[in-house]
């Protein structure tokens, strides 16, 4: 993974150019992707019946293609997603000094997608979970 270059000292991570989100202690994203945030990880959790594995496969048809997404659901699954997501691009970044260093993830839009197709992936895949909820709760 790529460490972030930062831009100066005074400009947040939050109004860097393409910035989707970022993952330390939280999950902290752009409004337009908080369906994804918005999903309630433990609930979905408990849902998954103790003779299946939390391990849960899709297959959703992204702004690159067809592409075949695993997650293990735990509480906080941000990076495993985003990761196998193509039109997204995972940076490394530290704030503070020692021994007051904050380590997490940034994501912003791999280069050759745009802003919208990052979005709009994020959300297909969120959908797919909330489905995937759905049919747990059915069942």
């Amino acid at each position: 993974m790529k460490k972030l270059e930062y831009l100066d000292e005074n400009t947040g991570i939050e109004c860097y150019p393409d910035y989707l989100a970022h993952c330390g202690e939280d999950f902290n994203c752009i409004e337009e992707i908080k369906s994804l945030s918005e999903i309630n990880w433990m609930f979905y959790e408990e849902l998954i019946p103790d003779h299946e594995s939390t391990i849960r496969n899709f297959s959703v048809n992204l702004s690159s293609g067809k592409q075949n997404i695993t997650i293990n659901v735990t509480p906080s699954p941000f990076h495993e997603l985003l990761n196998q997501i193509p039109s997204i691009e995972a940076f490394h970044a530290e704030d503070g000094t020692w021994p007051h260093i904050f380590s997490y993830i940034v994501y912003f839009v791999r280069e050759g997608y745009t802003k919208e197709q990052s979005i709009t992936d994020i959300n297909l895949v969120a959908n797919e979970i909330n489905q995937d909820i759905k049919v747990l709760q059915s069942s």
